[in-house]
C-alpha cells in the first residue's frame, strides 16, 4: 500500500511540475508580446518548479529538520502557486495584467490569462494532492514501526549479530555479554545495588 502511493505521490508531483511549466509556456507562445507580466508569472513558476522539487527531495532525507525543512517548501510553493493563480484569475476579470505598465485590453489575452490561472490552479491542487499522499506514507510508516515487531528493532538485531559473532567462535561470552547489556541498556545487579 505505501509503495502504491508512494508511485502515486510522485507521478502526481510530476503532473504537477508539468502543470506549472504550461501555465508559463502557454502564454509566451499565444501573446504577441512578452511584457513584464509574463516575465512575473515565468519567475514565479520557476521558482515554484525548483522549490516543490528540491522539497520533495528533502523529504526523502534521513535527517527530520531536512524532511521538515522538504515540507514546508512544498507548503511555500502550494500556497505561493495558488495565490498567484488566484491574483491572475483576479486581474483577468478586472482587465489587467500582473504588469503595472500594461493594461489587457484584448479579449484574447483576458483568455490566455484565465487559461493560465486556471493551469495554475490545477498545478496547485496536484502539489496538496502529492502533500497528502506524503502524508498518509509517513502516517504509514510511523503505524507500521510502532506496530513492528521486536525482531525489527535495530537493538535486536545489533544483539543478533554479536550472537552470530559468539557462535562462530570470533568473541568470547564475556565480550558478547558486555555488548548485549551496552546495546539494551541494560543495567548489571551490582549497579542496580548501588
Amino acid at each position: 500500500m505505501k509503495k502504491i502511493l508512494t508511485i502515486i505521490s510522485k507521478v502526481v508531483l510530476a503532473l504537477a511540475v508539468i502543470a506549472f511549466a504550461l501555465s508559463m509556456i502557454i502564454p509566451g507562445i499565444t501573446k504577441d508580446a512578452l511584457d513584464a507580466s509574463y516575465m512575473v508569472l515565468v519567475f514565479a513558476n520557476v521558482s515554484m518548479i525548483i522549490c516543490a522539487t528540491v522539497g520533495s527531495i528533502l523529504t526523502a532525507a534521513n535527517s527530520d529538520t531536512a524532511r521538515r525543512v522538504g515540507h514546508g517548501m512544498i507548503i511555500a510553493a502550494f500556497v505561493a502557486g495558488l495565490s498567484i493563480a488566484l491574483m491572475l484569475v483576479d486581474k483577468a476579470a478586472d482587465g489587467a495584467t500582473l504588469s503595472p505598465f500594461a493594461a489587457v485590453t484584448d479579449d484574447e489575452e483576458k483568455t490566455v490569462s484565465s487559461t493560465s490561472a486556471i493551469i495554475m490552479i490545477v498545478a496547485s491542487a496536484l502539489l496538496a494532492v502529492y502533500y497528502i499522499f506524503q502524508f498518509v506514507v509517513l502516517i504509514l510508516n510511523k503505524a507500521s514501526r510502532e506496530a513492528g515487531s521486536p525482531y525489527e528493532d535495530s537493538k535486536i538485531i545489533r544483539v543478533k549479530e554479536w550472537k552470530q559473532l559468539l557462535d562462530e567462535g570470533i568473541i568470547t561470552k564475556e565480550e558478547y555479554e558486555e555488548k548485549r547489556v551496552s546495546i539494551l541498556g541494560i543495567k548489571q545487579k551490582a549497579d542496580k545495588h548501588e
